[in-house]
């Protein structure tokens, strides 16, 4: 849907969040909490994208490669760094 397509750029992000925070409450799939955890350190919130990702490890470990390769498909922005989130990502590889 909607959701899936957003762009992942870093760019309206207070929207961007707003509204994934709507779909993901209601319809938590694995691709769209992805998404969301990828849109939460593009927005500099950290903390709350590592403790989502260290939810979906724990819920849905067999996702973290997707999330993987989600995340290695993002160009990489200083104005949206997502710099934590590829360590963590990396961390949970070895």
């Amino acid at each position: 849907g909607l959701a899936l397509a957003i762009p992942l750029d870093g760019k309206d992000l207070p929207i961007k969040l707003s509204f994934s925070e709507k779909v993901v409450h209601y319809w938590p799939t694995a691709a769209l909490v992805h998404r969301h955890i990828v849109l939460l350190a593009q927005a500099g919130r950290d903390a709350e994208a590592l403790a989502l990702l260290a939810r979906v490890r724990k819920m849905v470990p067999d996702s973290i490669p997707e999330l993987r390769l989600l995340v290695e498909s993002i160009p990489t922005d200083p104005l949206a760094d997502i710099s934590r989130l590829r360590a963590a990502l990396r961390a949970v590889a070895q």
